[in-house]
């Protein structure tokens, strides 16, 4: 670890730019739980040219300065004077001039070299003017240890800023908006199942702060999926050339400097304000938002795929997986949008799961652990007994028919799902049975509803759900039936 020992610090340097140099705080950040916030600053310009010593980093086209009558943003490298914070990372700014003594880390198992000197110039090698008038170079990636008698409170740094430029006196505050990558904000929800049917539900905020330092900041929570066609960021120069970017169209004075009101249409895009939040690039922030108590109920589901392809043959043994899940409304004013959600019911743990975006009174069902303790099987045959997924010795049964170049034969499908309860109460189950096809019969009146998943097959995509009430211990036998057309 390089350690640094100051006896003493003083003031030294002064500004080298002719423009007067400002800082332009984020006063205000809205952060979308993609990556993406809308970024504002804030400062009053004086007369004449002045110089943003601020890291902005908007992504292409969002850039707004208001007011924008006649103004124009210029990235340009100035030398800057920069207060000491880790003067480590700018040896030469921060030490040049002065007396040091530094010990470099030995080579092997050798000892420390030590030297003490003036230093002279640095960079990738460190030059000290060493007491008895010799020069001595070093790489810099050997230093150790730095001890000094002295160090500025501030140096001149050369850096990028950004020149701001009006032709007119401007008497108020200025914007800069855009919007920019570095912050995430993941929202969370937990679910406490409690008796009688009833639920908890409580929502938190974690914010990751990958931007810059934020001081005071109103943080605002963006839900919703915003339309962002680039994500690439304008190229700030590093070495040479400069980037001008001008702003000459007027825009209206509004009553806060920076918003015009709300049309009050947008809702797919809702907005949360947590209030004000100081925080150093690297941190991250937990907080609770709000809770609420609801209903729930307790489900089965049971989601059987399709067993064919878009042919009609048989292409899968799957008959999916049982399910333990509950249905419940959102009891909240504003929607929930999609998050993780963390289930428990007393000390069990149930499930971290993924919610999708729940609208005001919506119902929605979150399949919360895996079922045991009702079992579904599924199989499906055709009428001569034989499973349906052999048609090697098929093709020459049933009807057949001559579509767009192809032949099909017509088959008859049967199928039976067969669930047992081994719960000690009755069990709620909700049974959905993918098929292609057309539907012949079924017994105990499904819903049947047809997607289109088949816009591409001879057959359409039928969807069956049954939902029943089985008692505990018993076993219930379900049975449909459809015609396929499957390509020979």
């Amino acid at each position: 670890m390089k350690n640094m020992n100051f006896v003493s610090l003083a003031l030294c340097g002064a500004l080298s730019a002719a423009e007067p140099v400002v800082k332009a705080p984020v006063t205000r950040i809205g952060v979308f739980t993609d990556g993406v916030s809308a970024v504002l600053r804030q400062f009053t310009p004086p007369p004449g040219d002045v110089l943003i010593d601020e890291n902005l980093t908007p992504i292409n086209g969002s850039l707004f300065v208001t007011p924008s009558d006649a103004v124009s943003l210029i990235n340009v490298k100035r030398s800057i004077n920069t207060p000491t914070e880790n003067p480590f990372d700018d040896i030469g700014t921060f030490f040049k001039g002065k007396k040091v003594t530094i010990t470099l880390t030995a080579s092997g198992n050798g000892t420390m070299p030590v030297y003490t000197g003036i230093l002279q110039s640095s960079g990738s090698y460190i030059t000290l003017k060493t007491n008895n008038g010799k020069f001595i170079s070093f790489q810099q990636h050997r230093i150790a240890d730095i001890t000094s008698d002295e160090i500025p409170a501030s140096g001149e740094t050369e850096k990028w800023v950004w020149l701001f430029r009006h032709r007119s006196r401007i008497g108020g505050p200025t914007f800069i908006s855009y919007l920019s990558n570095g912050l995430n904000w993941f929202p969370a929800m937990r679910l406490t199942l409690l008796p009688q049917n009833k639920m908890e539900i409580r929502r938190s905020a974690t914010v990751s702060n990958e931007l810059e330092d934020l001081k005071d900041t109103d943080i605002v929570l963006f839900t919703g999926s915003p339309n962002i066609e680039t994500r690439q960021q304008i190229a700030v120069p590093k070495q040479k050339s400069n980037h001008v970017m001008a702003y000459a169209a007027a825009r209206p004075e509004v009553a806060d400097g920076a918003f015009t009101p709300s049309s009050g249409t947008t809702e797919d895009i809702q907005s949360r304000s947590i209030g004000k939040f100081s925080l150093k690039k690297g941190d991250t922030l937990f907080l609770p938002l709000d809770a609420a108590e609801t209903e729930f109920k307790r489900i089965v589901v049971w989601n059987i795929p399709d067993k064919r392809d878009h042919w009609g043959r048989a292409n899968r043994n799957d008959s999916g997986e049982l399910f333990d899940a509950i249905t419940f409304k959102n009891p909240f004013k504003d929607a929930i949008c999609s998050s993780l959600t963390h289930v428990v019911d007393g000390e069990k743990e149930i499930g971290l799961v993924r919610s999708r975006w729940i609208n005001p009174k919506e119902e929605a069902t979150l399949e919360i652990s895996k079922c045991f303790t009702v079992t579904g099987k599924q199989r499906e045959y055709e009428e001569n007994g034989k499973s349906s997924g052999n048609y090697s010795s098929l093709k020459s049964r049933g009807s057949t028919e001559y579509i767009a170049g192809h032949n099909y034969r017509k088959v008859t499908v049967n199928g039976e799902i067969t669930l047992k309860n081994h719960r000690k109460s009755t069990a709620r189950v909700e049974v959905k049975q993918n098929f292609s096809g057309e539907l012949v019969k079924s017994d105990n009146s499904p819903a049947l509803t047809y997607t289109d998943r088949g816009v591409y097959s001879v057959n359409p995509q039928g969807e069956l759900k049954w939902t029943l009430d089985l008692p505990a211990g018993k076993e219930q036998k379900l049975t449909y039936q459809y015609t396929v057309l499957v390509r020979m």
